[in-house]
């Protein structure tokens, strides 16, 4: 039965998404894509080619670039290069594919003049709001439970520039979530994080950076500035390493450390929470034709005072987005397996494999620059060789980000 229900919320998802692109007037049959400009890129010349290739299932029919109609062979693949004179400012290109069975667009925009430096400004500031719907809110193995939660989060970050290719930086991170259902506060969150990175860009490696912060965790939020249950207290010591291979192409390395506090209180020494946590991942981030992706891989160990709370755990992930007309679709994958170091009072070692399907969709507002509203849909599936470990949910969240 729970294998039915996480089969329908994930072809609920997909249809959610076949209807949005549908909507916006595209068809998942046809790829447009460039060979020599992204979605949207800078040339310092006038004068230039955009290259553009279609790929379809069926044969292309017609195809304009802003309403100049470009010779086809009437196949199913087509290769044009299309020259261009830009004017100064943001020079839009349309593209329009029609086969026998469907109609689609892409755009491209080419500025002229050099691509402005990220990260001009030195403070930034970041909120989040969303609304979600979970069906099961405690992620029980029986007597499920739905709920709708708020959460709002908060983003300051502040760069202090020591030379041209070091920084130091100040981020925290503030969450906070209140249930419509008073019965489910035990599960509302409060997580605050004060975390200070030095970053040396540049350097023989890749972009270096080492850190450390405090993070509170806390529950029940009666009171919004702070939850009343205090729950852990982690103090977090960071490395990380980004290289680029190529333009397109780059690998990154991150080491964490957390000592964690439990304060709750536990029947038994052997649940003690308190616990030195020590990880490793790796990931690669691509993007190429319109298309962005990450492919990460970690391996962590728990070391706690309890030993029934002793773990390991491997997880895989990966993330592929795509921008599609007005939507900006994407997917994402990730696996991981818990493993418990001793067996638990009932001569079981316990082992939870945990598969998470999420799909996006984001769509940044014109009407409302530096903002972005998202739709998210996740399915998570938990199996374990303890059957009240084992559990299925669902997660709707609509969310609205806006950078200060």
């Amino acid at each position: 039965m729970k294998s039915l229900k996480y089969l329908l919320m994930i072809l609920f998802m997909s249809a959610g998404l076949t209807g949005l692109v549908e909507a916006a007037g595209i068809d998942p049959n046809i790829i447009i894509f460039s060979q020599s400009h992204g979605p949207v890129s800078h040339e310092t010349r006038t004068g230039g080619v955009l290259k553009i290739g279609v790929t379809s299932f069926f044969k292309i029919q017609e195809i304009t670039v802003n309403g100049d109609r470009v010779s086809v062979s009437g196949d199913s693949v087509a290769n044009i290069e299309f020259p261009y004179q830009l004017t100064q400012g943001s020079n839009e290109f349309k593209v329009v594919v029609v086969t026998e069975k469907g109609e689609s667009e892409k755009r491209f925009t080419i500025n002229l003049g050099k691509k402005p430096v990220a990260g001009g400004k030195d403070f930034q500031l970041i909120g989040i709001a969303g609304v979600s719907s979970l069906d099961n809110v405690a992620t029980a193995s029986e007597n499920e439970q739905s709920g709708t939660k708020l959460s709002l989060i908060v983003v300051p970050q502040y760069d202090l520039k020591m030379s041209r290719r070091a920084k130091l930086r100040l981020k925290g991170i503030i969450l906070r979530e209140r249930f419509s259902e008073s019965d489910f506060s035990s599960h509302e969150i409060s997580y605050t994080q004060v975390f200070v990175q030095w970053i040396q860009n540049k350097t023989a490696l890749g972009d270096v950076s080492v850190g450390a912060g405090v993070n509170d965790i806390r529950t029940n939020n009666e009171n919004p500035l702070l939850g009343e249950d205090e729950s852990m207290i982690e103090t977090v010591l960071s490395a990380g390493l980004i290289q680029k291979l190529s333009a397109d192409l780059s690998w990154n390395l991150k080491f964490e450390l957390k000592l964690r506090d439990s304060t709750e209180e536990v029947t038994s020494e052997n649940d003690d929470a308190d616990a030195r946590d020590a990880g490793l991942e790796a990931g690669l981030g691509f993007k190429r034709s319109g298309i962005k992706g990450t492919a990460r891989i970690g391996y962590s160990i728990n070391d706690a005072m309890g030993d029934y709370v002793d773990s390991s755990t491997a997880k895989i992930s990966a993330r592929a987005s795509y921008p599609v007309g007005i939507f900006v679709p994407g997917l994402g994958l990730d696996y991981k397996q818990k493993t418990r170091a001793n067996k638990n009072a009932s001569g079981i070692k316990q082992e939870d494999k945990t598969a998470t399907v999420t799909a996006k969709v984001d769509y940044k507002m014109p009407f409302l620059p530096n903002s972005q509203l998202s739709l998210t849909l996740k399915s998570k599936n938990q199996t374990s060789n303890v059957s009240t470990a084992e559990y299925a949910a669902s997660i709707i969240t609509l969310a609205l980000a806006y950078v200060f």
